[in-house]
Parts: C-alpha cells; sequence; structure tokens
C-alpha cells in the first residue's frame, strides 16, 4: 500500500491531512525551515520522508517502529518549492516491512529514503 502525503505546515509542525477519501496532496517549502541560504534544512526533508513510513502501515492498521533507515540527498530544495512525499511498502516478511519514500519537486526526485519497519504489539 502506498500513501501520498499532504503535509501542512502548522506554525512550524508537521500534520498529515486527507484529500477525497484517501492521504494525498502537497506541501510548500517556508522560509522558517530553512537551513542554508534559502535551502530546505535536510532534517525537514527526512522528517516528512520518517513520516510517511509511519503512516504507511498506519492506514492498514498495523502498529510498528523503525527498525532501520538509509536516506539520500539528491538536490537542494529551494524555499518555497511544492514537495510531495509519497512511501510504499516495497516488501513484508513475517512482521518486517520494507518500504520506500520519496520527495519530489516538480515530479523530480530529490530525497528518498529505504526503512526496515518491524510491527509492534499495540500498546494500551
Amino acid at each position: 500500500m502506498c500513501a501520498v502525503l499532504r503535509i501542512r505546515w502548522v506554525e512550524g509542525s508537521l500534520s498529515t491531512g486527507w484529500r477525497d477519501g484517501k492521504p494525498g496532496g502537497i506541501c510548500r517549502a517556508k522560509k522558517k525551515h530553512s537551513g542554508w541560504n534559502g535551502i530546505l534544512y535536510g532534517g525537514v526533508t527526512f522528517s516528512l520522508m520518517d513520516e510517511a513510513f509511519e503512516w504507511c502501515l498506519f492506514f492498514q492498521n498495523i502498529p510498528a517502529m523503525k527498525a532501520m533507515i538509509e536516506t539520500r540527498f539528491h538536490k537542494p530544495i529551494r524555499i518555497g518549492a511544492s514537495l510531495e512525499i509519497k512511501a510504499c511498502v516495497i516488501r513484508q516478511q513475517r512482521k518486517l516491512f520494507d518500504d520506500r519514500a520519496e520527495v519530489r519537486v516538480d515530479g523530480e526526485l530529490v530525497a528518498e529514503s529505504d526503512a526496515v519497519l518491524c510491527a509492534v504489539l499495540s500498546v494500551g
């Protein structure tokens, strides 16, 4: 299952949203999230993909936590750019899930991340 996230920048925090009954949409990099000279801070880009991984399994009602994550940044993201974030489960082996997340600007891949998530028992 893939999840395309609509991220809203609310006073510096991130939240997901729904559109047409499923997760989807775009966010815009804001100046307050910049690192160097009008470039989106890499930690924010990483956090967007990290959030996408969690929602990918959440929508399948599978509580999970990350066991491993590897991230690659291909191009800097300018402040003001519209970002599309998506994540997909690539493979499942028992309670381990291999996921991939991407961030695109105008359809071009600017960052990607691969993660292994482990399903956990619900807490509570």
